[in-house]
């Protein structure tokens, strides 16, 4: 078998914690161009918006790998391919952003995010050029979570005979992407409090009268489900599954006329 590389683009997200929208573009130019590492945990963060464990500047913790616009694989050796696969010390975000705070706000500053295009080296085993530029061109946008980070980022992920394609941990931010402006995401806006106010509302009234055990088990599963499926709902918090859990279930009782089970497995 031999190893054969290619660039590959990602779509990722970006959330900024700042005073002001001037604010949090200043603090977003200071990552374009730049290299992060995608084993430094420190640039990444599933933490809820308005939790005190919410970073300055982090991305989340799923990105979106897109389809190849062309195949451009090359034959590298087992060498090339491990010093791919090396973190390098100034893609760490002490080194990118040494000032930037890991727990930043209080939980009480606007969050501002943008999705971004960022490139990395993609790396695929095959048997020979032809087999790998078959393998690059059935390539579809797929979603890469840090829960399976040793799958993406790690010569082991190679082994994997039905998607034999890993990445390089060196990620470089190009650019916001096409369509795409920073913008508030957190808190609402001042037009939307009378909603969120009637959605909270209605979230109660579903969840009443369920066990918390109920809730509870059906949101560990949604998780779980969300993380590996969707990109989107990697970013809810724990109380924000336990929110869906409770409309869920509310849902079904309702529609389907049956008592909800003790316990979900």
């Amino acid at each position: 078998m031999a190893y054969f590389s290619l660039p590959l683009d990602l779509v990722a997200t970006v959330y900024i914690q700042a005073a002001s929208l001037a604010e949090a573009k200043a603090k977003f130019d200071q990552i374009v161009s730049k290299g992060i590492d995608a084993r430094d945990k420190r640039w990444f963060s599933n933490a809820p918006f308005g939790s005190f464990f919410l970073p300055e500047l982090s991305f989340a913790t799923s990105m979106t790998l897109l389809r190849p616009t062309g195949t451009g694989c090359n034959e590298i050796g087992e060498s090339e391919l491990l010093r791919e696969l090396i973190s390098r010390e100034q893609n760490l975000k002490a080194s990118v952003l040494p000032h930037s705070a890991d727990w930043y706000g209080e939980g009480k500053l606007p969050v501002f995010t943008v999705d971004v295009q960022v490139r990395t080296t993609g790396i695929v085993k095959a048997a020979s050029l032809a087999e790998a530029e078959a393998f690059v061109t059935e390539l579809d946008d797929n979603a890469v979570h840090w829960e399976t980070a040793a799958q993406w980022f790690e010569f082991e992920g190679l082994n994997d005979e039905e998607y034999p394609l890993i990445l390089s941990p060196s990620i470089t931010v190009v650019g916001i992407s096409m369509g795409c402006e920073l913008s508030l995401r957190w808190p609402l806006s001042k037009d939307e409090p009378a909603y969120a106010a009637e959605l909270n509302a209605a979230i109660r009234k579903l969840s009443e009268g369920f066990n918390i055990l109920e809730i509870g088990g059906l949101a560990k599963r949604l998780k779980h489900y969300f993380a590996t499926t969707d990109i989107s709902f990697t970013l809810l918090g724990d109380d924000d599954i336990m929110q869906l859990a409770g409309q869920l279930i509310g849902y079904r009782i309702e529609k389907q006329g049956y008592n909800a089970p003790h316990q979900f497995t």
